[in-house]
């Protein structure tokens, strides 16, 4: 009874609030209290009673005995029903905690695995981020290339405009030549067969003077 009556003084309730998705945790039943005849036996006599002097004439001790047999056996009862409440309390407590673990584990999972994506996503936007500045410079070499190679162009066509430009001036240096010399033809045809007219008078004479 001293067990039973330090429980109820001791023990406390708890109802934590039921969180959504999860078991609600198990609730110690509240101990009932004992009667008050249990609660408070009458106390001992005092005096020359409780120091061994013979009990008063018509007192039942067996039925005294009787009835702290009987509260004995009620209160070990009252504490076997006790012990099995604690018991189911603490499986429920215990699947509860267990159920916990195991939505504790299953989150953790999930975070190790949306972790996982995410680094794989930033490893292949790295990669990506990487091929493209390769092919950026790839680009902007072959830019370069063909800027060189347009101003190598550029050069020489202005080389092939300015060696153009001095053949067209050659050419008409040598048309003027050409007109000029067929302008002497005439003359030199002219020369030509007066020189073979006075050959052909001085021939004569020279036979006759021969």
């Amino acid at each position: 009874m001293a067990f039973d009556e330090h429980n109820r003084e001791t023990v406390l309730e708890a109802s934590p609030p039921a969180l959504e998705g999860r078991r609600p945790r198990a609730v110690l039943p509240r101990i009932q209290p004992l009667p008050a005849d249990e609660a408070h036996p009458e106390p001992p006599a005092s005096g020359d009673a409780a120091a061994g002097a013979p009990p008063a004439e018509g007192t039942d001790h067996f039925g005294d005995a009787l009835h702290l047999v009987r509260a004995a056996s009620d209160a070990l009862e009252r504490m076997r029903a006790r012990y099995r409440e604690v018991e189911t309390y603490a499986a429920q407590q215990a699947d509860y905690y267990r159920s916990e673990l195991a939505m504790a584990h299953a989150g953790i999972r999930d975070l190790q695995e949306q972790n996982l994506a995410r680094e794989e996503t930033i490893q292949r936007l790295e990669a990506q981020v990487r091929a493209e500045a390769d092919q950026r410079r790839s680009l902007e070499e072959a830019l370069k290339t063909i800027s060189e190679a347009a101003e190598r162009l550029r050069e020489q066509a202005q080389h092939a405009e300015a060696r153009a430009a001095s053949a067209e001036a050659w050419l008409g240096r040598f048309q003027g030549e050409i007109a000029t010399a067929f302008g002497e033809i005439p003359r030199l045809l002219g020369e030509i067969d007066q020189t073979g007219e006075t050959s052909a008078e001085q021939h004569p004479r020279v036979a006759a003077s021969r």
